[in-house]
């Protein structure tokens, strides 16, 4: 074997990376495969080569949080404090049209938790692109999505939102949590659901969208904090068994479980939730966000829209009349964002409310 050649080989095609990832996201294999040609790789060696290049930019990603670990204090004089309305007469409707406290069991809320998780992605399918035309509350999206399958699935955000409302109407604090990438120029975030579990102490994540959870060596169930110290410093997760998308288990493919954990920590950078969590959208008040000190959401924002003009401009989805209309109402946005912005920083910045760690990993 000549491993000079095999070596510059996978020199090439890591020249030609940002095509290997794009053929990977999309699944577009016939480009996948002309880069695999291209480079003379054998199909085992185009695998591995990926694998290499994916677990590169995974250490990039675990580098970013590892660097990024001081987080802001929460707002001052802003009265901050999560809430939590458990009284909302629509979660009467919701318990006793699908019988939730059956499903959820008698034992503690951890077994509930699980239950209703598994519970729910048995009955509805994750659609990245699903457009919110739905009211965002677990009456009206489980009215379009239960047992519908991929025709009427819902996106991360919506799974989340029923999770969070169903595990309330049983009494459990929680509340939906986006988790937010670092760069401005990724335009995927993902949102999960934060269960706080009064036999633990604590607070654990769940992912509807992956019926998902992470454990540590001892087993211990993580938050969404644990989970990102965790992969900054390297050390190994663990998920449970039930690991799925849309009905197709996944705990066996160990590339699979690879790839979650690599967009994790993309996207575990900093996170947004509510300050009241409850029955439905229109509810939960003034938006919370828990981010690390020196990083500014509003730039990262204004930066992003930036890049959404730019991609808009050649996005083959959309046509004429919409795209002008985007194009328009996002570059406003922007003139907006940017005149607040050099006329007053501080108050630019404030347009977001802070709350610290502590706070947000609070007892309720």
């Amino acid at each position: 074997m000549n491993v000079k050649r095999i070596h510059l080989k996978v020199i090439a095609l890591l020249l030609s990376i940002s095509i290997i990832l794009n053929a990977c996201a999309t699944g577009e294999a016939a480009q996948g495969e002309a880069v695999q040609s291209q480079a003379g790789l054998s199909a085992a060696q185009y695998e591995q080569a990926i694998r290499n290049v994916r677990e590169q930019n995974f250490n990039v990603l675990r580098g970013i949080l590892k660097m990024h670990s001081t987080f802001r204090g929460t707002t001052e004089n802003a009265g901050l404090k999560p809430r939590f309305d458990f009284d909302d007469e629509n979660f009467s409707v919701l318990k006793a049209k699908y019988g939730l406290p059956a499903i959820a069991g008698t034992g503690g809320d951890l077994e509930k938790s699980l239950n209703i998780l598994f519970w729910l992605c048995e009955h509805t399918c994750h659609v990245g692109d699903y457009d919110n035309h739905v009211p965002m509350n677990a009456l009206d999206l489980l009215e379009y999505a239960y047992d519908t399958g991929a025709e009427q699935g819902l996106n991360c955000l919506n799974l989340s939102y029923i999770l969070t409302e169903c595990l309330l109407s049983l009494g459990i604090p929680v509340r939906w949590v986006g988790l937010m990438p670092f760069s401005p120029y990724d335009a995927d975030n993902h949102v999960v659901t934060h269960v706080y579990i009064a036999e633990l102490g604590k607070w654990i994540m769940l992912d509807p969208t992956w019926e998902a959870y992470f454990k540590d060596a001892e087993g211990n169930i993580l938050d969404v904090v644990e989970l990102r110290g965790f992969l900054a410093d390297g050390r190994e997760v663990f998920l449970n068994e039930e690991f799925s998308y849309n009905g197709t288990d996944l705990i066996t493919n160990d590339d699979e479980v690879r790839w979650y954990k690599q967009y994790l920590a993309k996207d575990l950078f900093y996170f947004n939730t509510s300050e009241t969590s409850g029955f439905g959208r229109d509810n939960s008040g003034r938006g919370l966000t828990v981010c690390p000190a020196g990083y500014s959401p509003f730039v990262s924002r204004m930066y992003g829209l930036e890049y959404r003009i730019e991609f808009a401009r050649t996005y083959e989805g959309w046509d004429e009349a919409v795209r002008e209309s985007y194009i328009a109402s996002t570059t406003k946005q922007i003139e907006n964002m940017r005149r607040l912005f050099e006329e007053d920083k501080d108050a630019a910045e404030e347009a977001y409310l802070y709350i610290s760690l502590e706070d947000f990993l609070a007892k309720p």
